[in-house]
């Protein structure tokens, strides 16, 4: 039961399977230096604009194109949370999400992520 045919599911098999995630971490939005926590297949994260709402995190492995879903969800300790995270741009290198009024210097705001759906570029 729970087996298709006569077959396993080998590890090359399931690191390409979309359903399982590419990447994933939680980034912070602490005095505009950004860090990544939690991580995986994350090479780092660079703040990208000038407002501080920004950031992009570059994948340590590409992705084959930018054809997958990236899912952000905010990590904040404050019950008047209004920071409303979305993914801004997607390539084969990584992604940009942003936050409203993203870093306000509080160490206590920040941002999870999850990659699913694409498989590593070969």
């Amino acid at each position: 039961a729970g087996q298709l045919g006569s077959g396993i599911v080998t590890p090359d098999v399931l690191k390409h399977s979309p359903l399982v995630p590419k990447c994933y971490g939680t980034v912070s939005y602490d005095n505009s230096t950004p860090s990544v926590t939690g991580g995986f297949n994350v090479q780092g994260v660079t703040q990208t604009d000038g407002t501080d709402n920004d950031r992009t995190i570059q994948f340590t492995t590409d992705l084959a194109g930018s054809d997958y879903t990236v899912l952000v969800t905010q990590q904040y300790n404050n019950s008047t949370a209004n920071r409303y995270p979305f993914v801004k741009t997607k390539s084969q290198t990584g992604f940009t999400i942003s936050g409203k009024d993203g870093d306000g210097g509080s160490a206590a705001y920040s941002l999870n992520f999850v990659v699913f759906g694409s498989t590593y570029a070969s």
